[in-house]
């Protein structure tokens, strides 16, 4: 066949170790998560976490407090009464994958192992920008994409009706302690914005003792991110920049409500923003799934050409809720 002998065992070992090594220096990985702000977020702080595997994603909880904490003095009898108060939460792992292959017409028109091993890394690059968009629109999704495929995300886990929703488990209108915060009819920025904000940001920070962080993360959409820094900043001062003293800089570089940094992304759905406590959220991930595990190049036993699958496995988890929240229908 035409192309047949680029495609030699030389080739395919050397593919194969030029992919080995790149995933092992973890530049795979890394490129897929710094890919859009909400991933980057989630690889920052130690917020991906590895699992060795289990059929579903699963979490302990705390559903009431221990009704046995008490003062007492002196002989006064202690409760010692027998106490429940936790559950679990169960969600499916999602998977997905990226193909990477280059056909015996390619390695021809390519001659070389400089060349060839620049066409590799062309398409290395391709296929990190590509998964990183489907993960990135998935943790913003409700995990019904796809026939059910896609992430359970962000759009599912902060719901904007938690009282009448399940989620990883647990039925919400059952549950009070598994609801997180939510408006799902903010209206107009101009207005309603600033209040709202205030309002739910305290909320998800309500808590005592472990529970007692605050959100130091907002996600939300280009224009509603422009519309609150018009509303935070109405004022701009303008300042000497650089030799010149006729330059000037105005805006700002990172926006802060409060301790929370507020970041726009893409993948956010229209009108919605989301407040989250870095404590409250992580990305479990399977060991060998998980962007950076060596995979060898194979060659098809009817097709000209060889060719290696990225693959992902996991989920968005969170162990409580109720400190996590959404503004939607924001105009």
């Amino acid at each position: 066949m035409a192309g047949e002998a680029a495609l030699s065992r030389t080739i395919q070992a050397l593919l194969t170790t030029t992919l080995d090594a790149y995933l092992e220096s973890g530049k795979l990985y890394d490129n897929v998560f710094n890919a859009t702000p909400f991933l980057s977020w989630l690889q920052s702080g130690n917020r991906i976490k590895t699992v060795a595997g289990g059929y579903e994603l699963t979490t302990a909880v705390l559903s009431e407090s221990n009704s046995t904490a008490k003062s007492y003095s002196g002989y006064e009898a202690l409760d010692v009464t027998a106490q429940e108060g936790m559950t679990r939460t169960y969600l499916d792992p999602k998977q997905y994958s990226v193909h990477i292959s280059i056909s015996g017409d390619e390695a021809t028109d390519n001659r070389g192992e400089a060349a060839i091993l620049d066409l590799w890394q062309a398409k290395t690059t391709q296929a990190e920008l590509s998964i990183a968009d489907k993960l990135s629109d998935g943790a913003f999704s409700d995990g019904t994409g796809n026939s059910g495929k896609d992430l359970t995300g962000l759009q599912a886990m902060v719901d904007t009706t938690p009282t009448a929703s399940t989620y990883a488990g647990i039925n919400r209108a059952n549950a009070s302690w598994w609801r997180n915060q939510a408006n799902a009819s903010v209206g107009a920025a101009a207005t309603e914005l600033i209040s709202n904000l205030r309002t739910y940001y305290n909320n998800c920070a309500q808590g005592k003792g472990v529970m007692s962080s605050r959100p130091d993360a907002i996600f939300t959409t280009q224009t509603v991110h422009e519309a609150l820094e018009a509303l935070l900043f109405p004022m701009f001062q303008f300042t000497g920049s650089g030799r010149s003293e006729q330059s000037a800089n105005a805006g700002v570089t990172n926006l802060y409500y409060k301790a929370a940094e507020v970041m726009w992304d893409a993948g956010c759905p229209s009108g919605y923003l989301y407040i989250l406590d870095s404590s409250c959220i992580w990305l479990a991930v399977y060991r060998g799934r998980d962007l950076k595990s060596k995979e060898e190049v194979q060659k098809p036993f009817n097709q000209d050409a060889l060719g290696c699958q990225i693959l992902f496995k996991g989920n968005l988890v969170t162990p409580c809720d109720k400190k996590l929240g959404v503004l939607a229908a924001i105009t």
